[in-house]
């Protein structure tokens, strides 16, 4: 009995040290102690494909193409056309230039029987090869070499179009991050994202969505997004 009643007396200081040694150790773990104290999270979702839609438009006004803006479309219609062109002049070009080698090669088979020489693309004769030489005709042809600068600058255009828009993007995520710290941080401790934000558990059965708060919130502050 006596037994019985000291270890009822020494349980509260047993929870107590219990208790003491959880606090200490959650300091020395880097916890926060008042999550132990309330442990409820208050936390919210947006939508991250119409905020950052409405960012990017933000963003694209404030930071244009430096190039200026052209019909993409009209673009790839004239790119593809020049492409076409090219190919049907290397192999104009080609093979009129074969035709005037060949002609020399059967010229000279005709004036010397001892010296024949039997010209395919690729096979050299008189230390030369007319497939390169008639290669070598492609490339100073005028009209082809105006097309392919064309085609080089139409090229230069949309590479640097992607470009912007990459450094754009990038822009925007990084501005994303930063309002979201802005109007939300003393509101809530999550923000979670509506596509990723998976719950399997949700005790309240509520969900907050806070995508129009951010977008009035966006407006009314009329943000610069620098692009850089």
């Amino acid at each position: 009995m006596y037994n019985q009643s000291k270890k009822n007396i020494h349980q509260p200081f047993s929870i107590l040290r219990s208790f003491i040694a959880v606090f200490l150790l959650s300091i020395l773990a880097g916890c926060d102690f008042d999550s132990l104290l309330n442990p409820s999270l208050q936390w919210a979702v947006i939508d991250q494909g119409k905020v950052t839609s409405e960012l990017t438009k933000l963003a694209s006004q404030q930071n244009p193409f430096p190039e200026g803006s052209k019909n993409d479309e009209l673009l790839n219609i004239d790119k593809r056309n020049i492409e076409r062109q090219i190919r049907n002049l290397r192999t104009q070009v080609k093979d009129r230039c074969m035709k005037i080698e060949q002609e020399k090669i059967d010229t000279t088979k005709s004036q010397s029987s001892d010296r024949i020489r039997i010209i395919t693309p690729g096979i050299a004769y008189d230390r030369s090869s007319a497939y390169a030489k008639c290669e070598s005709k492609v490339a100073e042809d005028p009209l082809i070499r105006d097309l392919t600068k064309k085609q080089t600058e139409i090229n230069h255009f949309f590479k640097q179009k992607a470009m912007h828009k990459r450094k754009v993007q990038g822009a925007v995520s990084a501005y994303l991050k930063l309002i979201l710290k802005e109007r939300f941080e003393d509101e809530f401790d999550l923000v979670l994202l509506k596509r990723d934000g998976i719950v399997l558990y949700n005790k309240s059965n509520i969900v907050i969505d806070v995508t129009d708060k951010l977008l009035e919130h966006i407006s009314s502050s009329e943000p610069k997004i620098p692009v850089e």
